[in-house]
């Protein structure tokens, strides 16, 4: 097993924001199951971590254009 070759696969995949936006959500229902914070502060947590999730996943959809690519390849 090569470390190397596991921070490859992790390397810019995002899974650190998927996973904070993921506890987030969870915490939101755990937090009002368990007493810890009111619906309120739990809206706040679900409406953030799907925020998260969702930039997030925009930002795997973004690419650069080429001719962009292009014009920074000649300087």
């Amino acid at each position: 097993m090569d470390p190397k070759a596991i921070a490859e696969q992790f390397k810019e995949g995002g899974w650190k924001t998927y996973a904070a936006g993921i506890a987030m959500v969870l915490w939101a229902g755990a937090g009002v199951y368990l007493g810890v914070h009111g619906p309120d502060s739990a809206v706040g947590f679900f409406t953030a971590g799907l925020g998260l999730i969702g930039v997030r996943h925009k930002m795997d959809s973004l690419t650069v254009p080429k001719e962009v690519l292009d014009k920074l390849k000649e300087k």
